[in-house]
């Protein structure tokens, strides 16, 4: 008959308890390697990709439990207890561990896109002389230059102290960042109350208001995506977004500013701008190009830039000869209509 925890020695329970959540981990990680070795070659993640998004996943979550653990602390004054002062370890992060919130799909996928970018990004960067922004940094068209160098700062904080791929919480879209926050307080009011045996309702009091602080001041407008469309925008107004200008950003790696281009001129929802500009093999990336009115000059200089295997640049610009502009884009009609019925659509086909 086994011993029940609570009848052995704290540090005998506490080790029994660590076995038992090694034991569903090492079971989880063969579940995911079967999973992984399951999907097609051009389907799995790439060792950068998967540490890339576990990376980024912690960054922001602790991040938001700093925010967070500061306004609680401010909140409850003299009450607020060392751990939430001085953070020697993270408070938040195993619970939401324990939870999975790491693996929210939203979450996830958007940080595979960001990890996939600046790959890609990193890949096309030129050296040696300045970028497609740079080069606008001084046009004689105030609303251009400002708009370019609105992008530069914000792509400057999308980078950690290794200038590796990085989400600062700005970028984050609302109704993500707003699930995210909620969690991250969830977290800390529960070890608070448990483990440092504070009043619930003076935690839940200050944990509440430090996250509607947090959420009043975000602003998607100021996030790096909202920067690249509003210089896309900019450069539309001018009439500057012709297919040499995409193809300019898309050759010197500045990948957003491409997919917001392709989302602008096709009237696509970013998210699948997003989803086929990244399609490893190509040919959604093809017909992004023909339903953003790309020539096939323009659209050949994107894809011998973004595409690795001249194999697949040959067959794929083959295809896209013979596809007319009003076929790509009913081919990728779902993504013009609104978000949520394109998603309730999904979920129900």
């Amino acid at each position: 008959m086994a011993v029940p925890f609570r009848d052995l020695p704290s540090a005998a329970a506490r080790l029994l308890a660590d076995a038992a959540a090694a034991g569903v981990a090492a079971r989880q990680r063969v579940q995911a390697a079967v999973a992984d070795i399951a999907l097609p070659g051009p389907a799995r993640l790439s060792d950068y990709q998967r540490a890339a998004v576990s990376r980024m996943a912690e960054g922001i979550l602790l991040d938001l439990e700093g925010a967070l653990a500061r306004g609680i602390a401010e909140r409850l004054g003299e009450h607020a207890p060392p751990v939430l002062v001085e953070r020697e370890t993270p408070i938040a992060l195993p619970v939401l561990e324990r939870a999975g919130l790491p693996h929210d799909v939203e979450l996830v996928a958007l940080l595979l896109r960001r990890a996939t970018e600046h790959r890609l990004g990193r890949r096309l960067r030129r050296t040696g002389g300045p970028g497609p922004l740079e080069a606008i940094l001084g046009d004689a068209d105030v609303e251009i230059a400002r708009a370019a160098a609105a992008v530069l700062t914000a792509e400057a904080r999308r980078y950690d102290g290794f200038h590796d791929a990085a989400l600062p919480l700005v970028d984050l879209p609302g109704e993500l960042l707003h699930r995210l926050v909620w969690s991250v307080a969830a977290a800390l009011r529960i070890e608070l109350v448990q483990r440092d045996d504070l009043p619930a309702a003076a935690v839940d009091r200050a944990a509440a208001a430090a996250a509607q602080a947090l959420l009043a001041g975000h602003d998607e407008a100021a996030g790096f995506d909202g920067r690249a469309l509003a210089l896309v925008r900019t450069l539309d107004r001018a009439g500057r977004l012709e297919d040499d200008a995409v193809a300019d950003f898309a050759e010197g790696g500045q990948v957003a500013v491409t997919v917001a281009a392709l989302a602008h001129r096709a009237a696509l929802d970013p998210a699948g701008a997003w989803e086929m500009a990244l399609d490893p093999a190509g040919s959604r990336l093809a017909v992004l190009l023909r339903a953003a009115g790309l020539g096939g000059e323009g659209a050949g200089r994107i894809l011998a830039a973004w595409l690795v295997h001249p194999r697949d640049i040959g067959e794929i610009g083959e295809d896209l000869a013979s596809l007319s502009e009003a076929d790509a884009r009913e081919a990728t009609r779902l993504w013009r209509l609104d978000p949520a019925f394109r998603a309730a659509i999904q979920a129900l086909a």
